[in-house]
């Protein structure tokens, strides 16, 4: 007779009930995983049995809740088994499910007991021989970028007329040809004759009664000016006034004349430096025909200064761009100036149209920006640190790493929230997150996954079981109590 079954039997029930308890105590706390205690039974050659054991305990990995916390260095593991990969200063390395991180002031992600989060620098692929390292958010400035692209996107309006002529001289001639040289006309109000341009051609129509007095091809560009020479017959004193489709005139500190152009588009670009620039596209309707519609585009900077063109544009009977061709772009070059680099730009048109609508710019990126503060940031679902910065700029700061583990449950618990590897569970198997890893959540945590519910139960069947165990070495007590009587 003897009490080794009993008190076996207490035994294991009160690390049960310490188990329990700790589950219940940590219901609470991020990235927690509750432990089950597993009991074996003792014979050691015994028909009867020596009692139970406890033969290990067993923690549950499986995902806990994933709670909002509005925080940006609040981060949750979510759909997968893997964890976040810390390194002590002694380069001890530990691992978690619990994603509360601080930022210390020299940028390292750490968690609450300084343990360091490791990832990949910006640019560097996971993978390859490359080690983890700890992660560093730089408060250093983003540095500009001068814009090499341009893609602009317009629709160009097909009601449009070329260019509005604008007035030059008024002339009284005798019978015979008239000729002028001018290098800017329009129709004048009150004159006998008007000469009027289509694109191709000039016609001279007497305003009384709209008769065509003379035709002629034209205008010749000359060291005098714009030269129209028209073969007809007009009557002794009689004036007339040219009218004719400017040509596109523009120079530092003398823009073109809205007479010259149909539309214009005004575009920032920023220098080596990050100065911003503006550079402004001129469209100038040209002639049609048979197959479609030529236009063209002209390039200034902010003082009128011709940067480019012209520049042939042709769309088809739909409307389409045809030339520039597809992939083909218009090289805009911006001399240097105040310390910074001459400019290169890029100028794709490809989608621009023109069909019977206002002229629109239906979308303008150019890939060039000024140097910026970081402001902040955030741990994208792919691992990527992504910093915000003050010039409305983002830019990939480094890329946190996951590990996985072949046997998680061989993971030894080192309190914390943080595990680290042991022969049983295998060596991590690191890797970006995604896939079986689990993918991040920013502004959340992974709650516990301790069952509260389901552990007040528990606990209310260990402290059964503990209170039977105890009877049972009442019972001894007795049964010895009565042999000792006798």
């Amino acid at each position: 007779m003897g009490f080794g079954q009993g008190v076996s039997g207490i035994n294991a029930a009160a690390q049960n009930l310490d188990v329990i308890g700790n589950n219940i105590a940590n219901a609470n706390t991020v990235g927690f995983k509750q432990s089950t205690a597993q009991f074996a039974d003792v014979y050691a050659g015994s028909k009867v049995g020596l009692g139970t054991r406890v033969n290990s305990v067993v923690q549950s990995f499986t995902q806990g809740n994933i709670e909002a916390s509005g925080r940006s260095l609040d981060v949750a593991i979510t759909g997968g088994n893997g964890f976040f990969r810390m390194v002590g200063t002694d380069g001890s390395v530990f691992f978690s499910r619990n994603g509360q991180f601080l930022r210390t002031d020299d940028g390292r992600i750490t968690n609450a007991q300084g343990l360091q989060l490791t990832g990949y620098p910006a640019g560097v692929q996971p993978g390859g021989g490359v080690q983890p390292q700890p992660l560093v958010v730089s408060n250093a400035q983003m540095p500009p970028k001068p814009t090499d692209r341009i893609t602009a996107q317009y629709n160009l309006d097909s009601r449009s007329l070329p260019p509005t002529p604008v007035l030059t001289e008024t002339t009284t001639v005798g019978a015979g040809t008239a000729t002028a040289s001018v290098s800017d006309v329009k129709v004048l109000t009150g004159s006998d004759y008007a000469i009027a341009y289509d694109g191709t051609n000039y016609t001279m129509t007497r305003v009384s009664d709209g008769a065509v007095v003379a035709t002629g091809a034209g205008p010749t560009l000359t060291a005098d000016g714009l030269t129209v020479t028209m073969s007809g017959t007009v009557a002794a004193g009689d004036e007339y006034t040219i009218t004719s489709a400017p040509s596109f005139a523009t120079a530092a500190g003398s823009p073109p004349a809205a007479s010259m152009f149909n539309y214009s588009s005004t575009i920032e670009v920023f220098d080596s430096l990050g100065n911003a620039k503006q550079l402004t596209a001129y469209f100038a309707k040209g002639t049609s025909d048979a197959t479609g519609t030529n236009w063209n585009m002209y390039v200034t900077d902010a003082t009128g200064a011709l940067l480019s063109g012209p520049d042939a544009m042709r769309f088809d009977l739909n409307g389409a761009l045809v030339t520039p061709a597809a992939g083909a772009t218009v090289n805009v070059t911006v001399p240097a100036a105040n310390g910074a680099a001459e400019m290169n730009v890029a100028f794709d048109l490809a989608g621009t149209t023109q069909f019977g609508d206002d002229n629109d710019p239906k979308s303008i990126v150019q890939n060039g920006y000024t140097s910026g503060s970081l402001l902040g940031f955030a741990i994208e679902a792919d691992g990527t640190i992504l910093g915000s910065y003050s010039n409305e700029e983002t830019q990939a700061l480094g890329q946190v790493v996951m590990a996985s583990f072949g046997n998680v449950e061989g993971l030894k618990p080192e309190g914390d929230n943080v595990w680290s590897a042991t022969g049983a569970s295998g060596q991590p198997l690191l890797g970006a997150p995604g896939g079986a890893m689990g993918q991040l959540q920013s502004n959340a945590v992974e709650a516990s996954n301790v069952d509260l519910s389901g552990q007040l139960v528990n606990l209310i069947i260990a402290q059964r079981n503990y209170q039977a165990n105890a009877q049972t070495i009442q019972a001894q007590d007795q049964v010895l109590q009565t042999l000792v009587n006798i």
